[in-house]
């Protein structure tokens, strides 16, 4: 690439690589990459890490990197279909509540798939069977904090628009969520961002929420560079 060794800015941060093996890079380097084709393309400045080894490619650019271009990634998946080990039987929990079921293997000795069934029945207190079930930890423990860079301003997303099935999906996980205090309402928002709603295989919908402009707002710690092999 005819790049001159003066221009490598000294590190001594060694890279370890999948082996465990680990290497000394030569330095770091900061080059403009260009990436798709107009008008979707992009000019991006990306620094690199220079490392004397043999490697099937000439440089590897990590997910932080691709995150930040807001690349997809196409990979071609190939599933192999394959027949469970054992049948399984769900067995109920809890008498007084019949939906709350788990389901164990059938190969197992007689004894000790009743074993098993008496010591989850034991201990059905430990599963979650909805949002009341997950009290959450005392903030006297543990408390987690967001680390907005004071330079970014509030965004507040306009507010986006759902089919009725949607609205109804909402607003019965917003009453779950505010019953078990994971949430509560406010005035004055600073920060305003909207929900997405997905629909999973089993024709449930899941609520999300997007935090696009606040993940911008909450910059890394320390970069992750890339690496470039010579």
């Amino acid at each position: 690439m005819r790049i001159d060794r003066e221009q490598l800015v000294p590190t001594n941060a060694p890279l370890v690589g999948f082996e465990g093996s680990w290497v000394l890079p030569l330095g770091a380097v900061t080059l403009s990459v260009i990436v798709g084709d107009y008008p979707q393309q992009i000019i991006r400045d990306v620094t690199f890490l220079v490392v004397d080894c043999s490697s099937a490619g000439n440089a590897i650019i990590g997910r932080p990197t691709l995150n930040s271009w807001k690349a997809a990634l196409s990979i071609e998946e190939h599933r192999t279909v394959t027949e469970p080990v054992e049948k399984l039987e769900e067995i109920p929990l809890d008498s007084s509540d019949p939906g709350r079921t788990t389901k164990i293997g059938t190969l197992a000795h007689p004894a000790i798939r009743q074993e098993l069934i008496t010591f989850l029945r034991g201990n059905r207190d430990v599963f979650a069977w909805g949002h009341e079930d997950m009290p959450g930890i005392d903030p006297s423990v543990m408390v987690h904090r967001l680390n907005v860079s004071p330079a970014f301003p509030p965004i507040r997303q306009k507010k986006r628009v759902f089919a009725p099935e949607g609205d109804r999906a909402i607003a019965e996980e917003v009453r779950k969520l505010q019953e078990a205090n994971f949430i509560r309402e406010v005035y004055y928002l600073g920060w305003l961002a909207n929900v997405v709603m997905v629909k999973k295989a089993s024709g449930k919908w899941q609520m999300c929420v997007d935090f696009t402009d606040l993940n911008k707002a909450c910059p890394k710690a320390t970069p992750s560079p890339e690496l470039m092999y010579l």
